[in-house]
């Protein structure tokens, strides 16, 4: 297989990988915030004042997811690499590497202002608290939609 096919697999199999943890992971927030009220569960985001995060997160998470899935279908079409380690692995990537990201950007554009303050906490709040939020939250929903991804992109190779 050539790599301009294999990457093109792994992107479009990363994107999809990404629409399915996202719905995932608002699945998860829904049963988190639940005790709050059906609709303020599904609509968690709006009240908890982190539509800007979530967007840049999002953003992230798909560009990340394409080139991410790039790199994975090449190790797993190209080299021939356990598809099961590479997706899970590469789910991973894309979960921390959106996180680490998008939670400087939140740091830059809200926490910087908060430097300094009494009773403020901004590299704690807008760094590390997301990382282990999401992490907590995230790791088994990445390796499970990790394992799919790899499956997905494994199912293409044509045995001679």
């Amino acid at each position: 297989m050539d790599k301009r096919k294999a990457q093109s697999i792994g992107s479009k199999a990363g994107l999809k990988g990404v629409t399915i943890g996202l719905v995932m992971a608002e699945i998860i927030m829904i049963l988190v915030s639940l005790d709050e009220g059906i609709f303020k569960a599904v609509f968690w985001f709006a009240d908890y004042n982190y539509l800007l995060n979530l967007i840049f997160a999002v953003i992230i998470l798909y560009l990340c997811g394409h080139f991410y899935g790039q790199a994975a279908s090449k190790a797993i079409l190209i080299s021939h690499k356990n598809y099961n380690l590479e997706g899970f692995k590469f789910g991973i990537f894309t979960l921390f590497t959106s996180t680490v990201i998008s939670s400087c950007i939140s740091f830059l554009i809200e926490g910087t202002g908060k430097i300094g303050v009494k009773g403020e906490q901004p590299i704690f709040d807008y760094i590390f608290s997301p990382i282990y939020w999401v992490s907590f939250f995230g790791l088994i929903p990445s390796m499970i939609v990790g394992y799919w991804f790899g499956k997905q992109i494994r199912r293409r190779i044509k045995f001679k």
